[in-house]
Order: C-alpha cells, then sequence, then structure tokens
C-alpha cells in the first residue's frame, strides 16, 4: 500500500481494493457545527470530494460503504445520501453495527444495501436537540425536514411511507423518544434494507473485449472472458449463470401474505429475488426458488412455471 492510501486509510478511513473503493461512515456524523474532540466522527466535508474523486477516476469501478453510526447533521447526511444515490458507478453499502437515524438515507442511497444479522438501525422524527421537541405535524418546519427524508428513504428503498411513519411514530419502544430499533432481519423485512449479510451472495466474474486482448486471460472458478462484440464467451457465461441457479430451480411469483413476512427475509438469503412489489393483499415476489426451499414456499406459487 502506498504512502497516500496508507494516510487516506488512517486519517478518513477510506481504502481502495482492486477496482473497489471503500470509504467508513462512523461514530456522528458531523456537519456545520464542530463536535467535541473525544466524540468519534466523519467529517462530511471530508467525505464530499472522496465521493467526487471516486465519480471522476476511471480505474475506480465501483464503490462500497460500510456504515457504523450513530447519526448526525441531517443537512450533512442527506448531502453524503444524495451524493452516493447520484453516482454513475455502482455502489453497495454494508451496515455493520448500527445504521441510526440519518445514517438510515445513507444506508438506502446505495444501489444495493445489505445489513449483517446483529446490525440495527433507529428510526425516530426529526428533533433538533437530544429529546423529541414534537410530532412533525406540529411544526411547519420540521414536517417539511421529515418529509424530505421520509421520501429520500421511501424511493431508494422498498419500504412504504406509510409503514416507514408507522416507525417512526411508533410508541412506547423507545425509553425518552418515539420511533423505532429495527434489527438485521426486521429491516430487510420491511422492505428498508435489501439484503442480510453479503458474505455468501454467488458471484461470477466477467471480462469483456477478451477478443481485443492479448495476453493472458484471467480464468478459474466463476470467471468468464466474454465478447459483446462477437458474442464469443456467451454460452460459457450462461452455462455459469445455469450452474450457479441450479437447473432444478423454480422461477415464480409468490403472493406472501403480510403475516409471513419473515419469510420474505428467508427468500432474500437463500433464493434469488428478481423483483418486489407491495401489494394491498400481501407482498408479490418474482422468485427463483432453490430444491431445498421448494415446498416451503410452493403454497404462496400464483403464478410462473418451473425453470
Amino acid at each position: 500500500m502506498e504512502e497516500r492510501e496508507q494516510e487516506a486509510l488512517r486519517e478518513l478511513g477510506a481504502a481502495r481494493v482492486g477496482e473497489i473503493h471503500c470509504i467508513t461512515i462512523i461514530g456522528q456524523v458531523e456537519g456545520h457545527v464542530m463536535l467535541p474532540p473525544d466524540t468519534k466522527t466523519t467529517k462530511y466535508e471530508h467525505i464530499m470530494p472522496l465521493l467526487a474523486a471516486v465519480e471522476e477516476t476511471e480505474d475506480i469501478r465501483a464503490l462500497l460503504i460500510l456504515l457504523n453510526t450513530v447519526g448526525g447533521d441531517i443537512e450533512a447526511g442527506l448531502c453524503l445520501a444524495e451524493m452516493i444515490a447520484g453516482m454513475s458507478k455502482p455502489t453497495a453499502s454494508v451496515v455493520l453495527g448500527g445504521g441510526h437515524s440519518i445514517g438510515v438515507p445513507l444506508a438506502v442511497a446505495a444501489d444495493r444495501s445489505f445489513i449483517v444479522p446483529s446490525a440495527a438501525v433507529t428510526i425516530h422524527p426529526v428533533r433538533l436537540t437530544g429529546v423529541v421537541i414534537g410530532v412533525p405535524q406540529t411544526y411547519d418546519y420540521i414536517s417539511r425536514i421529515s418529509d424530505r427524508i421520509v421520501r429520500f428513504i421511501t424511493g431508494h428503498s422498498h419500504i412504504t411511507p406509510k409503514r416507514f411513519t408507522e416507525y417512526m411514530m411508533r410508541t412506547g419502544e423507545l425509553t425518552q423518544d418515539i420511533g423505532s430499533v429495527l434489527d438485521g432481519e426486521e429491516a430487510v423485512r420491511s422492505g428498508l434494507i435489501d439484503q442480510l449479510g453479503a458474505a455468501h451472495t454467488p458471484c461470477i466474474r466477467v471480462f469483456n473485449k477478451c477478443d481485443a486482448y492479448l495476453g493472458i486471460l484471467p480464468h478459474g472458478e466463476n470467471i468468464v472472458c466474454i465478447s459483446a462484440r462477437s458474442g464469443e464467451g456467451a454460452a460459457e457465461l450462461t452455462e455459469c449463470v445455469r450452474a450457479i441457479l441450479g437447473r432444478a430451480d423454480h422461477h415464480v411469483t409468490l403472493l406472501l401474505p403480510y403475516a409471513q413476512g419473515a419469510l420474505l427475509e428467508t427468500l432474500h438469503r437463500d433464493c434469488a429475488v428478481l423483483h418486489t412489489d407491495y401489494r394491498d393483499d400481501g407482498i408479490a415476489l418474482e422468485v427463483i426458488i432453490h430444491p431445498e426451499q421448494w415446498t416451503r414456499f410452493e403454497p404462496f406459487v400464483i403464478a410462473g412455471e418451473e425453470g
């Protein structure tokens, strides 16, 4: 690791692994007001130029955001979330420990969000101090800020505005506040976070323009070289996908009643969810179900055929 990269890792919590750039957002998100020196913070003025550099650097292909934050400055957090959401390169976030308060929009801003089972997220109304000063409807200013946050989160995740607001306004769960704490599994079941964990997700590494490369082509397990121009390698890629998905899998559409929402986490973890639609009568999902899970989900099939 070069000295410059070591300095970035030490000062900003940023590192580059191959073509993927990784940044960390930890502690409190510090905005316009400086926090005490003994407070662990992520300064938004440090992260903004990092995001811009990732976007403009040609040999960086993707961004990974690691989150363990208690929240912080609302406008600073939304600023970073908007920058992440607007990036043209693939982005992924992983909530480790906590993604609380303004950490929620930061988590869902990525193209794909993950959360570990032991992590949690806190959803609560906007507040200007350490205690709630009133529900959003009480003060017009607070209401407008709250609407911005709700629109962003529901626009970048699968949770409905109604359900998110219910979590935000729940009473009896937090000691001195109103709101909710969701663990990793519930965050996924609710549609807030895309997937529980990321370590066991199958991956195929595909290298394009193999017809124009004169050196030794990459090779190994689940590595395929293709040419989009000539079609070379397309059959091999198709076969590799089939091998991972399994030819005995079932490509179907399910309708899960909301009372069976616990099964949603199982689908995201053990099967392939292609599309999700939250309807009045339940959660409709286009999925590829592996044979070992088929009997569990067969009663909920409403359309499709075996693949």
